[in-house]
C-alpha cells in the first residue's frame, strides 16, 4: 500500500504544472458528471409519480410559471405531460451521455498527450547525458526506459487511477443523494 502511494506521488512529480491544472479540471468535470448520473437517477422517481398519478398535472399548475411553460408546449392533459415528461428526462440523458463520453475522451487524451511528454521529456533527458554514461548503461534498459516507461505509467496507472476517482466521486455523490432522500436507507446500504 505504501508503495503504491509512492508511485502515485512520483507520478504526479513527473507532471508539469499545466498539466497537474488540467489534472484538477477533470477530477472538476468528474464531479460534474457524478452529479449528472445522480440527477438522472433521481430524476426517474418524479416520472414515475407522475405517470402512476393522474392528478400530477394538477399539482404542477399550483405554480403559475410552470402551468404556463407547460401550457405554451400545449401540455393540458395527463397524457400529454407524461409525454413532455418522458421527452425532458430523454433530453437530459442526451446531454449526460454526451458530457460523460467527452470526458471519457478528455481523460484518454489526457493520459496519451502525458505519455507523449514524458516519452520526449525521458528521450531528451538521455541524450543529455554524458557519453561515458552510455558506454556504461545497457541500450535495452535506456529503450525500455524510453519506449515503455511512458506507456506503464500514463495509460496502465494514471489512467485507471482516473477512472477509479471518478467512480468514486459518483459513488459518494449518489451516496449523498440517498443520505438526503432517505438517510435510514442509505446506512443500509453502505
Amino acid at each position: 500500500m505504501k508503495s503504491q502511494l509512492n508511485n502515485y506521488i512520483k507520478i504526479f512529480k513527473i507532471l508539469t504544472s499545466k498539466q497537474k491544472r488540467t489534472c484538477l479540471g477533470l477530477v472538476i468535470m468528474m464531479f460534474i458528471g457524478a452529479v449528472m448520473e445522480t440527477a438522472g437517477i433521481g430524476l426517474l422517481y418524479p416520472l414515475i409519480s407522475i405517470i402512476g398519478n393522474p392528478e400530477s398535472i394538477n399539482k404542477v399548475g399550483k405554480y403559475q410559471f410552470i402551468k404556463k411553460i407547460l401550457f405554451s408546449f400545449g401540455v393540458n392533459n395527463h397524457i400529454r405531460f407524461i409525454v413532455f415528461s418522458s421527452l425532458l428526462l430523454l433530453f437530459f440523458y442526451i446531454i449526460k451521455n454526451v458530457f460523460l463520453v467527452y470526458l471519457n475522451k478528455k481523460l484518454i487524451n489526457f493520459s496519451l498527450n502525458n505519455q507523449k511528454d514524458y516519452t520526449i521529456r525521458l528521450y531528451e533527458y538521455y541524450l543529455r547525458k554524458p557519453y561515458l554514461f552510455h558506454t556504461k548503461t545497457n541500450y535495452s534498459t535506456i529503450s525500455r526506459n524510453v519506449s515503455a516507461g511512458g506507456d506503464y505509467i500514463f495509460m496502465v496507472i494514471l489512467n485507471y487511477t482516473l477512472n477509479i476517482i471518478t467512480e468514486l466521486i459518483t459513488l459518494l455523490v449518489i451516496w449523498s443523494f440517498l443520505l438526503v432522500v432517505d438517510w435510514l436507507i442509505a446506512l443500509v446500504i453502505s
